[in-house]
């Protein structure tokens, strides 16, 4: 399994029907260290069976950063899902033969505190479902990540924890108008 490395011949060409050149190894380290090559943007093409080339290609600033972003992604998401594990309230948790659900129900409210309870959540999932991918990602990262702290969730998205305090700031506030509109569409 060997890397190619391609180039675009025409540096002005932008990405749009390039013509490609291909180095070897040696080539390529010698082309990046050009002083008229800096600047220039490539993408490490990870095969997907293990005997097939690896490539490194030349691209536009639009395709590296969609490339890193989406690079940035899979990363935040695996290590997202590392954290969590399935369980199900059904599952017995002790010698008493008791489920989690059995534990953690209770009585205890009237049932009107329990269908303002279940309104309330239905209009916060609603304005949920609202929101972009983004800030959802950024809202399960904080709120239902276990530990989460801004510094942390800054670290996974790639950004400064002033930044994310920000971006936390501006959801919330969408999320207060979301479910007071949809509060008053209810009524």
């Amino acid at each position: 399994m060997a890397k190619q490395f391609l180039v675009w011949k025409d540096r002005n060409c932008n990405g749009v029907n390039p013509e490609w050149l291909s180095l070897t190894g040696e080539e390529f380290y010698e082309f990046i260290r050009k002083e008229e090559n800096k600047g220039r943007r490539f993408i490490n093409m990870v095969p997907l069976d293990k005997g097939e080339d690896g490539y490194i290609i030349e691209a536009n600033e639009e395709m590296y950063k969609k490339h890193r972003d989406e690079k940035r992604h899979a990363q935040y998401i695996k290590e997202f899902k590392s954290m969590y594990e399935t369980v199900s309230v059904y599952t017995y948790a002790d010698e008493d033969n008791a489920s989690l659900y059995d534990k953690t129900s209770t009585d205890d409210i009237s049932i009107e505190e329990g269908i303002e309870h279940a309104m309330l959540l239905g209009k916060l999932n609603e304005a949920l479902a609202m929101l972009d991918k983004d800030e959802l990602g950024i809202i399960k990262l904080y709120f239902f990540t276990e530990g989460t702290t801004e510094r942390f969730a800054a670290n996974m998205l790639g950004i400064s924890q002033p930044a994310f305090h920000k971006k936390m700031k501006k959801i919330i506030e969408k999320l207060k108008k979301l479910v007071i509109k949809s509060g008053k569409s209810v009524q």
